[in-house]
């Protein structure tokens, strides 16, 4: 969460005086000196590859103005984000008094991963840092899955001794990138991350659920039929075996008539109970009303064709399933 507001909130060259707090940090760190000025990119480097706690500290400050305010700013990251059972209570974790689950860690780390310079980092196995004088810092990157797992991206260790050692691994092997969350480990949490990831490689494959411009079920709308189509695509990582149920939902206070291309609803895919996502749905053709006059003529630039020539075959929606 911090490298996530660090990413929203300043420019990789900004940069960062260390304060006296920051300089005081124990435990894991960087070695920042009070007064140094460093660049925010490599505090990210210390942040993400070595747990620094000086440089958590230090981006903090320089973001929140003091601690405090940069805590109460991940809180409402963690709100706004949909994390209802996660709160934090520093920005590097050292307390022991933050929480969060499994699958609300794997959510932050979908939507983290999606900053390209967080991606970047987290695959970074080493960096060299200057050093205000002397000879310049070299870190290592702790996840060792680096080095021993094929496909590996990413993405960040943790331990204390209350939450013991945590992972939060992500691999990617043939167009499909598949993440695995670790909490609590008595030892290394490695071998638990790769088992994981291993199951999700042999038993999921990435499949199309709705198509761009796919017919589906029409919709009623004052007692009449309405041909639909989707207006974008919906993709998600499943078992080959997981039946899939397609559903419609229309907008309230619909009438009639009906343009080529007016949004009615959405289109909601669900697998085991569970809702996987939802696509826009679109009129494929105009119905008109009752009355003379009613009825509208097709649009030759109608708004989900639009949507659906700039999509491609590019993926509208990525769906996370949890190991």
């Amino acid at each position: 969460m911090t490298a996530l507001l660090v990413v929203e909130e300043t420019s990789p060259d900004e940069l960062v005086t260390a304060s006296d707090r920051a300089a005081a940090q124990t435990g894991s760190r960087l070695g920042l000196a009070a007064g140094e000025q460093i660049r925010v990119r490599d505090l990210l480097f210390a942040l993400l590859l070595q747990s620094a706690n000086d440089a958590a500290v230090a981006l903090a400050e320089h973001i929140g103005g003091t601690v405090e305010e940069f805590v109460a700013l991940m809180n409402q990251r963690a709100r706004r984000l949909g994390l209802r059972d996660t709160a934090f209570a520093s920005p590097n974790g050292l307390d022991d008094r933050g929480h969060s689950t499994a699958v609300e860690l794997a959510n932050l780390t979908a939507r983290a991963m999606r900053e390209p310079l967080i991606a970047r980092v987290v695959a970074t196995r080493f960096r060299t840092i200057a050093a205000p004088e002397g000879d310049a810092r070299v870190i290592q990157n702790r996840n060792a899955l680096l080095w021993l797992y094929r496909g590996a991206i990413g993405v960040k260790t943790g331990f204390t001794s209350a939450a013991g050692f945590c992972l939060v691994a992500a691999a990617e092997r043939g167009g499909m990138r598949l993440g695995a969350v670790v909490l609590g480990a008595p030892g290394e949490a490695f071998s638990d991350a790769a088992a994981l990831l291993d199951h999700g490689f042999r038993a999921y494959r990435p499949r199309t659920l709705i198509s761009a411009g796919q017919e589906l079920t029409p919709v009623t709308v004052e007692g009449r039929q309405v041909p639909v189509v989707a207006a974008s695509e919906l993709r998600a990582v499943l078992d080959e075996d997981d039946a899939i149920v397609v559903t419609t939902e229309v907008e309230p206070g619909l009438t009639l008539p009906v343009g080529e291309g007016d949004r009615l609803g959405w289109a909601v895919v669900i697998s085991a109970g569970r809702e996987l996502g939802r696509v826009p749905l679109a009129a494929a053709s105009a119905v008109p009303g009752e009355g003379p006059g009613d009825e509208q003529p097709p649009s030759d630039d109608a708004w989900w064709r639009r949507v659906a020539a700039g999509i491609g075959a590019a993926v509208a929606s990525f769906v996370a399933r949890s190991l």
